[in-house]
């Protein structure tokens, strides 16, 4: 074999693992572009209705709405935040969540009942079931839970090291879910630098 050929093949090579490279790394999405994902989710996911029966006593059972406010999800700050405000005849939960996406350690998809069970010691049932997007931080969050019965704030709390998205159907919580594990990598990537 020629030396000409043998280096116009050693190119060749090269350049075809440099293209493969590059264009492997075109396949994920941009934080801009995962930001903005998450962002429209949250402002599209309209308020959500179920209700909530706790059998064991005398078979309460309450509705309850939730709907999202304020969201904005911030890129160059590698932040998400969020106000849920739920809803039950005299009594309303405001929590305002800011998350610095990369403190985030676990992002996980569950059942509200199975995330409501770990609160309450009696049976607790949820129609229709709704699914609760948990993120979990390295450190507390910054923010408040306040309570109100009949418009009187009765509490004040701060959060703990545990955001929540609530969604109507296991699959949209999934997929923000992805898109907020996704941007947590990028964010501790780019928070412990290169």
């Amino acid at each position: 074999m020629k030396r000409g050929s043998c280096r116009l093949g050693v190119l060749t090579a090269l350049l075809f693992v440099l293209l493969l490279q590059v264009s492997g790394q075109g396949t994920e999405p941009t934080l801009q572009d995962t930001m903005n994902f998450i962002a429209n989710g949250l402002n599209s996911r309209g308020t959500i209705s179920w209700t909530e029966t706790i059998p064991d006593v005398f078979g309460a059972s309450y509705a309850m709405m939730s709907s999202l406010t304020d969201v904005n999800a911030n890129p160059s700050e590698c932040s998400l935040k969020w106000t849920n405000v739920y809803t039950s005849s005299d009594d309303k939960m405001v929590e305002t969540y800011l998350v610095n996406l990369g403190a985030v350690t676990n992002v996980g998809v569950e059942p509200y009942s199975q995330y409501r069970k770990s609160d309450l010691q009696f049976k607790f049932e949820v129609s229709p079931e709704t699914y609760v997007v948990v993120m979990k931080t390295d450190a507390p969050l910054p923010g408040n839970r306040d309570w109100y019965h009949k418009s009187k704030l009765k509490s004040e709390k701060k959060l703990s090291n545990e955001a929540r998205l609530q969604f109507s159907d296991e699959q949209t919580a999934n997929t923000v879910s992805d898109r907020i594990r996704h941007a947590a990598k990028i964010c501790r990537t780019t928070r412990s630098g290169p």
